[in-house]
């Protein structure tokens, strides 16, 4: 089947799902006042945005000093522009995501699959001579098989990051705002920060070291779950690294475009319905960014994209969400 002909069968299928009962007008404005009340963004948010590359810009100088050289990646939805409020009274807890990329050019790598997907391991080949740098702080050798390799160990790097973040902070100035608290959050190091002038605000900051590879690939460190360690070599579990995929996700959203602006519309309301609904509490934004991307696979007619079909858009994002929420509750039958 021709691309043409796929493209044709998708725009077919789409207008099958399509109900007259989407054309409504009093449909489209109750969702239009939806998103007016509820899925506005935090009037905080720009500040916490400013202060936040403020103090990346000061801690990438630090790594350098220290000869980690790091890029910084914004993504997340404060900066995809699908932050939303909790609801018409209430702001969203805000959380900058940033990415501290450190490309491994020029260096041998061997990349480890294992059975569990986007887990992998990093190992340096043995017949490289590493110069000093930063990769050697990070090296432990341990037995797989017959023999003994070098293993990028992604905890350590997180630690060392933390360690370097911790110390630029400490002497970073901070006029009318402090940090309150600098913890590991999963494969990120999250750094808690009061901004004390106008009205007071707190947010969070999630630094996440990340390996970009020269296959253009990016991985972050996970510990695995108890239910996952049976996919990995047992004396080996520590050394995994997750495949990432934040970044070309922010591409993705970001390429809708101010002319594309109804796309980003469409999941800024999903989350207000999400947020207004206690039994899709379980859905997580990335939940969402997947059925978001799903229904412009689905619709990729651009005239479908206009106000007039709104209710149509809607529709469709709910009847994935329906779809999927079975596997959900599953996967979070704690929170319900």
């Amino acid at each position: 089947m021709s691309e043409s002909q796929k493209k044709e069968q998708t725009y077919s299928k789409a207008e099958q799902v399509y109900k007259s009962w989407h054309a409504s007008s009093r449909f489209a404005a109750a969702i239009e006042d939806c998103a007016a009340k509820y899925a506005r963004q935090p009037h905080q948010l720009e500040d916490a945005k400013k202060l936040t590359r403020r103090m990346i810009d000061k801690i990438v100088e630090e790594l350098e000093a220290h000869s980690i050289f790091v890029t910084p990646e914004y993504t997340g939805s404060a900066y995809e522009g699908l932050k939303v409020n909790i609801s018409s009274r209430k702001e969203a807890n805000l959380e900058m995501d940033v990415m501290l990329v450190w490309e491994l050019k020029d260096i041998d790598l061997t990349i480890m699959p294992t059975f569990l997907p986007n887990h992998v391991h990093v190992i340096l080949n043995s017949n490289v001579n590493v110069k000093p740098s930063y990769i050697e702080r990070i090296l432990v050798k341990n037995r797989s098989s017959s023999r003994y390799v070098s293993y990028l160990f992604p905890s350590v790097m997180v630690n060392d990051f933390m360690e370097n973040i911790k110390f630029c902070l400490a002497k970073m100035e901070k006029k009318n705002w402090n940090t309150t608290n600098i913890k590991s959050h999963g494969p990120a190091i999250q750094v808690d920060v009061n901004i004390l002038y106008h009205r007071k605000m707190t947010f969070s900051v999630d630094i996440v070291p990340t390996l970009k590879l020269t296959t253009g690939e990016y991985y972050v460190h996970k510990t695995v779950n108890v239910s996952q360690q049976r996919l990995i070599e047992q004396n080996i579990r520590h050394l995994v690294w997750r495949r990432s995929f934040s970044i070309q996700e922010k591409t993705a959203i970001m390429n809708f475009g101010t002319e594309n602006h109804n796309h980003k519309k469409l999941l800024r309301v999903l989350k207000s319905f999400r947020n207004q609904n206690r039994y899709l509490d379980p859905l997580m934004t990335y939940h969402l960014k997947n059925v978001l991307l799903n229904v412009c696979h689905r619709v990729p007619n651009v005239a479908l994209w206009s106000d007039q079909y709104v209710g149509f858009r809607e529709g469709l994002s709910l009847r994935h969400i329906e779809s999927d929420q079975a596997i959900i509750a599953e996967r979070h039958r704690d929170r319900l």
